[in-house]
């Protein structure tokens, strides 16, 4: 016979699980960010753009955060996410400030 709240009970096991994962992963994501913010600062040739970088590593690296067991894979890990990040504004922001050439016909 099944508990008639036994749904209701797995979706606030899966719920929590979770939660714990997501506050793990703000944990060891806060000790990396001092060091994320450095090599960011080097990346980077406007400071501007730094936190911006860091905050797209967070928003990416929380959505696809595998499970790693040591603290240095996990941060060699956002540190290339970190890096992906970094070039990826520089190449946005090089694209949008680099002049649009026109192409003018001139008829005589």
């Amino acid at each position: 016979m099944s508990c008639p709240n036994e749904g209701k009970i797995e979706m606030s096991l899966i719920a929590n699980s979770y939660e714990e994962d997501s506050v793990a992963f703000d944990v060891r994501f806060r000790r990396c960010y001092a060091g994320l913010r450095l090599i960011a600062c080097r990346v980077l040739s406007a400071p501007e753009w730094v936190e911006q970088a860091v905050g797209n590593c967070w928003y990416t690296a929380s959505r696809y955060c595998p499970r790693f067991e040591t603290e240095g894979a996990f941060r060699s890990w956002l540190l290339r996410v970190l890096i992906d990040e970094a070039l990826a504004l520089v190449h946005q922001n090089q694209q949008t400030s680099r002049p649009r050439a026109s192409l003018r016909i001139e008829t005589t």
